[in-house]
């Protein structure tokens, strides 16, 4: 694959350049992309947006000289992994030594390197499979970068958005994918996470989840982000079967530059909450 490939999007506010020692650099590695996102900590502002789609054959080295604008001088570094070998275990029963049980019990099958990552708003810890070829090449080309699960900052967020009904329901598509989170009188009763490869994939995983939970259809708040937009085959073939849908946007408690305007404002949403939900 040539390096003219892997760039998807690049955009940066260049008045910003050189001042890495203000910045943190928030990154988000799935299994087929890789985002970055960069940060200007005294102005509370995203200064730019980069994703990298890649396959099988993907090497930190061929994409980092390409990481826009290079440099290891960050104020801080974070990192959120995008995969579905995961589990929600509560507080109060969690023991750190028995973190390959409880994946193994829930995924049954082999686990890599088991993590966990800290679930304030859900009083839980969030364990998963850190197993990644290329999270091990990014962790040595940038030590200190802090790692965690991409489910961790998309329920810190969830969790701070309006809620007036007593049950919601949040949906966020990315790469294939999507999380479904599920939250009664504020409180997180369900999360999970699905692949799909059609839009028809897409809405019998959701309206499977809906009848588990018994939600009713025509009244149940249902919160869209992520790589969704109301022009979408994805969001038509929704709203044919859900009523009461709506898109969130990127999170109000960051300032943008304007350069990020040419980016749909609800796509990115755990990217862009990742570094205000440490």
């Amino acid at each position: 694959m040539s390096s003219s490939n892997l760039v998807e999007n690049q955009l940066f506010d260049k008045s910003f350049l050189n001042k890495e020692h203000n910045q943190h650099l928030s990154l988000q590695l799935s299994l087929t992309q890789l985002k970055a996102a960069w940060f200007d900590i005294p102005s509370k502002t995203y200064i730019g947006f980069q994703s990298f789609d890649y396959n099988a054959d993907f090497n930190w080295e061929t994409i980092f000289p390409h990481l826009f604008p290079v440099g290891k001088s960050y104020q801080s570094l974070s990192l959120g992994l995008v995969n579905n070998r995961y589990t929600l275990v509560p507080k109060g029963i969690f023991d750190a030594s028995a973190l390959k049980s409880y994946l193994q019990f829930n995924l049954g099958v082999g686990i890599g390197s088991p993590n966990y990552s800290t679930v304030e708003s859900a009083n839980a810890q969030l364990v998963y499979d850190e197993a990644n070829v290329v999270l091990e090449q990014i962790k040595y080309s940038l030590p200190g970068i802090k790692v965690s699960h991409s489910g961790k900052s998309l329920l810190e967020a969830f969790a701070q958005e309006k809620m007036e009904s007593k049950t919601n329901l949040f949906v966020h598509v990315q790469d294939g994918r999507f999380d479904v989170a599920c939250y009664k009188e504020k409180q997180l009763n369900f999360f999970n996470s699905f692949d799909f490869k059609t839009t028809e994939d897409f809405i019998y995983f959701l309206l499977y989840v809906m009848e588990q939970l018994n939600l009713d259809r025509e009244s149940c708040p249902v919160f869209f982000c992520g790589e969704i937009v109301e022009k979408s085959a994805i969001y038509e073939l929704v709203y044919k079967y859900i009523r009461n849908v709506e898109l969130l946007n990127r999170p109000k408690l960051a300032n943008y530059s304007s350069i990020l305007s040419l980016i749909p404002s609800s796509f990115h949403y755990s990217l862009f909450n990742q570094y205000l939900c440490e």
